[in-house]
């Protein structure tokens, strides 16, 4: 109240420098922002940078990409080229005898379709061994007749020694 009744008694000068001081001070309190408007504008500018990374990021991926697919094409080309080098190579240079058997050894056909057993010791054809993956050739180094012969005791022994572990096994679960 003393305020107004102040207010009344100034003169007309004084009147407007109280008004223009009010107005600084409202438009100081207007320029500062409040805590919830400090807020905001950290949101903002981090959404703003979060953005700006994310571009960036984007950028580098296209550019990696790009790269990954200019190399993998280098690449392929760098191989066509090896490949038509060889083929330009083979057909320039003139057929020649690579083999240094002598003519009474049997061609290579012959020579695959017999194998040595390592258990008889005898040249059979291959037919009569077994398949094995593991194996250069493919092929079991022990014929099938000898593989009977030779493994059959060694796994009926082993049959043998699982199913007396099963018993001893189940009589002891038994016994419990």
């Amino acid at each position: 109240m003393k305020d107004v009744k102040e207010k009344s008694k100034l003169t007309l000068k004084e009147k407007r420098a109280l008004k223009k001081v009010d107005q600084k001070k409202s438009e100081a309190r207007a320029a500062k922002p409040t805590a919830v408007e400090k807020k905001n504008l950290k949101i903002e500018k981090a959404e703003a940078e979060f953005l700006a990374a994310a571009v960036r990021l984007a950028e580098m991926k296209t550019s990696v990409k790009k790269r990954r697919v200019e190399n993998r094409v280098d690449e392929i080309l760098d191989i066509t080229a090896l490949k038509v080098e060889q083929e330009r190579r083979c057909e320039d240079v003139p057929p020649q005898i690579s083999d240094t058997r002598s003519p009474e050894s049997p061609p290579k056909e012959l020579e695959t379709t017999v194998k040595t057993c390592r258990v008889c010791s005898k040249s059979k054809s291959i037919e009569q061994f077994s398949k094995d993956k593991a194996a250069k050739d493919g092929l079991d180094s022990v014929c099938k007749s000898c593989g009977k012969e030779y493994r059959s005791p060694v796994a009926k022994a082993a049959r043998a020694r699982l199913k007396a572990r099963k018993q001893k096994k189940l009589e002891k679960q038994n016994n419990k």
